[in-house]
């Protein structure tokens, strides 16, 4: 009777070593969304979604286009590396939609929307970050802008070289 046992035990630990699943480090990615809080913009306001994996895959998407590169893991750390103080421990709660005051005039062409977003998938859990493009956020911005310099991105999300 112990026979059996010790070849299915053998087995599944034949299994579970030789799985060739995907390193965790590889499906860790971070996610920065912005956008523009007024409706004219011109083309100078951030309107985009970058999407960092730990192993260097990066998915720049902009208006209608997409660009797919690498950078190294290194650069990949530099930009998870700049966001982490501003992970939060879970997702917030309440639906943050931003609101900018302006002439009544101008009411129209303001948008209420979420202008950052920031997505961490894998481990050790899930999280997302929303902020509005005010003073009161100017560190989180400016750690964006560092982070997506590190993965030759300028800060309205297209490539630097």
């Amino acid at each position: 009777m112990r026979k059996p046992f010790r070849r299915v035990a053998f087995m599944g630990f034949l299994g579970v070593a030789g799985s060739t699943s995907t390193p965790t480090g590889a499906r860790e990615s971070i996610t920065v969304s912005r956008r523009p809080w007024f409706a004219i913009c011109a083309g100078v306001c951030p309107n985009y979604d970058v999407t960092v994996s730990a192993d260097g895959r990066v998915v720049a998407k902009r208006g209608s286009g997409e660009e797919r590169y690498r950078v190294s893991r290194a650069e990949a750390a530099r930009f998870r590396k700049k966001l982490q103080p501003f992970r939060p421990v879970g997702e917030q709660r309440d639906p943050l939609v931003c609101a900018h005051e302006g002439r009544p005039e101008d009411a129209p062409l303001m948008m209420k929307v979420r202008e950052i977003e920031i997505w961490w998938s894998g481990v050790p859990h899930p999280a997302r970050l929303a902020a509005c493009d005010t003073a009161a956020y100017a560190d989180l911005t400016e750690a964006i802008r560092q982070a997506l310099w590190s993965v030759h991105l300028y800060v309205d999300g297209r490539r630097r070289d």
